[in-house]
Order: structure tokens, then sequence, then C-alpha cells
């Protein structure tokens, strides 16, 4: 599926599942510039009590270097992101 008003494909349903459990299960997310070229970021989620998402935290860059996987930078984001979640009574 494409969005009309920007020409980038969407994906559908199944494939937005797919990515969500993987998000969950790696803990962060990541784009390499497809979507906005040049723009690279990595983001973490931020769960509540009952284990849904409520916010994320993210880091953006134009620098490939910063959003490196694996990097310190993101190790400190996810751990970052665990932590506020924790606070909102997650796990």
């Amino acid at each position: 599926q494409e969005a009309a008003s920007t020409g980038i494909a969407t994906p559908g349903r199944r494939k937005i599942k797919e990515m969500i459990d993987e998000i969950r299960s790696s803990g962060f997310a990541a784009i390499d510039g497809s979507v906005v070229p040049g723009l690279r970021a990595i983001a973490a989620p931020i769960f509540d009590l009952q284990g849904e998402l409520r916010a994320c935290m993210a880091l953006v860059s134009p620098s490939q270097a910063l959003v490196e996987i694996p990097s310190p930078a993101l190790q400190a984001l996810v751990e970052a992101a665990r932590e506020t979640s924790e606070a909102l009574g997650w796990r």
C-alpha cells in the first residue's frame, strides 16, 4: 500500500503486528534513512502498568555513527526507556 500524499509505502496490518512484536522483543526500533533521506533514528518504547505503549524515547540524527546498532547510545536509550517504564509500574 502507498500513502497518496507522500508516496511512501505503508505496511499492512500483518506487517505492522510483526514490527510491533520485533520491537517488543528487541526493545527498540530503527530507521535508516528510508523514510526521510539522510535521517536516521532509534527509538525505545515506554510501557505502563498494563504493558501498554504510552510513549517512546528517540534519538534522531543525520549521522550514521550516532545511531549505529549496536552502540552505547542505543544501550543508554533502551535503558532509559526501561527505567521510565518501570517508574510507570511496568513489570
